[in-house]
Order: C-alpha cells, then structure tokens, then sequence
C-alpha cells in the first residue's frame, strides 16, 4: 500500500538463488566475537527469529586496522519478526510481555558460544554505542516510516530498549545455565 515502509536488499550471491542456512557451530568457530555480539544484540531487541537461515558466514572485503582486507564475515538479516513480533494485539502489550523475559531460548548460536567474556565484553560494549539518544532517535524514526507503530509505540519500544540493554549483563549471568557452550565458572571470572 502507498506509504508504507519498504527495503531494498542487494544479494551477493553470484545467481538469483535462497541462502543456504547457516552451520552456527561453523560461526562460532569462525567468528566467535562476532556471534557473541549477534547473540547480545538479539537479546537486547528481543529477537525471537534468529535461525540458520537469516545468517550467511561469507568471504569478502572486512575493514581491518591494515585496511580492507579479504575475510570471513558474518552477514545478519531479519524481517519482520526481529523486533515487535505480532504475538500479542498491540505493540505495547507485546512490548509489556516481554520485557523481562529471556526471549533468545531458540537462538541458533545460543548452544555454541563458548565464551562469558565475549558475551559480557558485548552486552558492555552495546551499553555504550545505544545510547539513550540513539535508541529513541531510532524508534521515533521507525514511527515516522510505518503507518504501523504509533509515536505512543515508538515511546514504549525506546523504554523497552534501553531497559533490556541495562540488564543484559545481569540477565546473562543469571540464565548462564542456558549457554551450555560456556563453563559455569567462567561467568565468575568475568
């Protein structure tokens, strides 16, 4: 319909084909800071679609402190289902729902990270780079382009935002049993 939000995503795959889901043991293995940092991010927007199949571990052109240089990658997409999942009738009770829940139990790269430090190096890290001006400057932006969340919504989903990006550290410390990759004494250490 006229108005509404629309994306444009440019494929880098040689043919016009679907990507092939993701090994998330592979990432890890390959990128294991990375995954930690998609793992935290997807617990702070309450990501409860990240599957095999919205990752692709990829070589190409990385920027690195020598300059660009040819590098496995990890390239992470979504949809719709990434933020504001329309399992309750408004944005607002969704948002209530799930604000204090775990929400990323089905995480692909859940039961592969190996690393508390990774994990609180990120939820530490994004502390910093979502700052409170960042986060509702990107609501109030998403209420602009989608006739779907209201400046109301908008206002709920930055509170709800900075909220589960306050306690990720706490969160992970307390569902460390969830992380089956991570031995329980590491999460005292870091």
């Amino acid at each position: 319909p006229s108005g509404e939000a629309a994306w444009v995503t440019l494929s880098y795959l040689p043919r016009h084909e679907l990507l092939p889901d993701v090994d998330p043991n592979a990432v890890v293995a390959a990128l294991p800071s990375v995954a930690a940092g998609v793992l935290i991010f997807d617990f702070i927007i309450a990501n409860t679609d990240r599957n095999a199949g919205n990752l692709a571990l990829v070589t190409g052109p990385v920027l690195t402190s020598d300059g660009v240089r040819e590098r496995e990658r990890l390239e992470v997409f979504d949809h719709s289902h990434a933020v504001i999942h329309n399992g309750q009738p408004t944005v607002v009770q969704y948002l209530a729902s799930a604000q204090d829940q775990f929400i990323i139990d089905g995480h692909c790269l859940l039961p592969h990270v190996k690393s508390a430090d990774d994990l609180l190096a990120w939820a530490r890290r994004l502390r910093k780079l979502l700052t409170d001006e960042v986060v509702h400057e990107a609501c109030t932006e998403a209420a602009m382009i989608t006739s779907t969340l209201t400046d109301k919504d908008a206002t709920a989903l930055a509170d709800f935002l900075t909220k589960r990006r306050d306690a990720a550290t706490r969160v992970l410390r307390e569902h460390a049993a969830k992380f089956p990759g991570v031995p329980a004494n590491a999460w005292i250490a870091a």
